[in-house]
């Protein structure tokens, strides 16, 4: 009654005189056309979704080094080493790849204000040292929808280099789907390098990559 940047979908019960009262089956965020740029609402919300390491408590020590310059060092740390440095610092084993996975490691371990939630990892190594495009998203490109399968509560994709706007924005779009909306965290090699630094695994990835 106070007004409310949300959309409400309702069916018409009953006419009492001018009155009109409807019951409500819907009300949540908006899934309406903007009527100057035909754009979903949704859009304007979506970014809400998006977080970043330092939101998360067992990843804060991020926040007390910068970004670095250049992530050119990830290009000597191995995808599995650089997946066990992740169970390094949540304490829990992480799993062998296998060719049927939906995602490279999930863990339950993690929290954001206070509160427990799941996340499921993609993670890319330095196999093709460029910036990520969907076609390094495996070989049929489908790799995020496999992600979002997961019953979590945030999607990461990591990668050792760049990640390019058509993956933010595939990765975006299924987080953000009006129907199980979920957080999403992209790594890239700077964010990657500046974990490892943080937690003071950076040297032993390196090594481990050199012999695994």
């Amino acid at each position: 009654s106070n007004g409310g940047e949300y959309a409400v979908l309702a069916e018409l019960h009953k006419k009492e005189g001018a009155r009109l009262i409807f019951h409500p089956v819907v009300i949540g965020f908006p899934y309406l056309h903007e009527a100057e740029t035909g754009d979903l609402s949704w859009v304007m919300y979506s970014d809400f979704y998006h977080v970043h390491l330092e939101d998360f408590e067992e990843f804060s020590k991020v926040k007390d080094l910068p970004i670095p310059s250049s992530f050119q060092e990830m290009e000597n740390i191995k995808e599995n080493i650089f997946k066990s440095c992740l169970g390094k610092i949540l304490n829990e084993s992480t799993p062998k790849d296998w060719g049927g996975e939906t995602s490279d490691f999930v863990t339950s371990h993690l929290h954001i204000n206070g509160e427990r939630i799941t996340a499921a990892f993609l993670l890319k190594g330095p196999a093709t040292f460029t910036p990520m495009t969907v076609k390094h998203l495996g070989k049929n490109g489908d790799q995020i929808v496999r992600l979002a399968k997961e019953p979590v509560d945030i999607l990461f994709v990591q990668h050792c280099h760049d990640i390019t706007t058509a993956v933010i924005e595939t990765l975006k779009v299924f987080a953000t789907n009006p129907s199980n909306p979920r957080h999403y965290c992209l790594v890239d090699g700077r964010e990657s390098l500046r974990l490892l630094d943080a937690y003071d695994l950076k040297q032993w990835a390196v090594e481990e990559s050199k012999t695994n």
